[in-house]
């Protein structure tokens, strides 16, 4: 088995495609988060997957299963490279309360929230972008909004994009659930994969409608 490794560099900012590389100014003072991930070269071949594109050409296994390494978001060739811009939603009452949001609708953009959502629009306002796709969560909404103003394209919500139902730990302030429901919120900070109600595991429903999510940005015709 090969070895390799990918670093991810994530800034605090939705989901905008363009196929245009720019200069992207920062819209905040702080460092984004690199994340590093590598594989041992003493970690054992794993079987090859049979999965084709739609032009018979062979992908590579899956990460979304962890059966294997890689596997397509698409099932299908894209026309040309796209590059996509993610943007998590500013402040909102919810984070600054403490509290568990999930996918409620009751969590919304503070006064702050709004001022970082501005100050993020202005930091991409030079950079021309196809399509801005965001979650119908109103924090999230609210966010998409306000990058938004000023552009031609109208705004694409798409329910795929939603944070997982975290059940009866919504609404609930952190150290509350952590009283109340000690196992249950253990697990889903620590081992969200794990995280389940009644047999419904959230957080692993939740990576296949990110799956939908990518294919229909990556899908869609610009």
């Amino acid at each position: 088995m090969a070895c390799g490794a990918l670093s991810l560099t994530i800034p605090l900012w939705s989901h905008l495609t363009s196929k245009f590389d720019s200069k992207r100014e920062r819209a905040f003072k702080h460092q984004p988060t690199t994340l590093g991930i590598a594989c041992s070269n003493s970690s054992p071949d794993l079987p090859a997957t049979t999965e084709k594109l739609q032009n018979d050409a062979s992908v590579t296994g899956g990460a979304y299963d962890f059966g294997r390494a890689t596997k397509s978001l698409t099932q299908k060739l894209i026309s040309y490279p796209k590059k996509v811009t993610l943007v998590r939603h500013g402040l909102s009452s919810w984070n600054d309360e403490g509290r568990v949001q999930g996918s409620s609708n009751l969590s919304v953009l503070t006064e702050a929230g709004v001022r970082q959502a501005e100050r993020c629009r202005k930091a991409l306002r030079n950079i021309y972008f196809d399509q801005c796709f965001s979650s119908p969560i109103c924090r999230a909404k609210s966010t998409a909004e306000i990058l938004w103003q000023g552009r031609d394209e109208p705004l694409a919500f798409i329910d795929s994009l939603k944070e997982a139902h975290l059940f009866f730990l919504e609404g609930m302030k952190n150290v509350d659930a952590r009283q109340k429901y000690p196992n249950e919120y253990t697990t889903w900070r620590e081992d969200p994969a794990n995280f389940n109600v009644n047999g419904v595991y959230p957080v692993r429903n939740l990576w296949g409608t990110a799956r939908e999510a990518w294919k229909e940005i990556l899908l869609t015709p610009v």
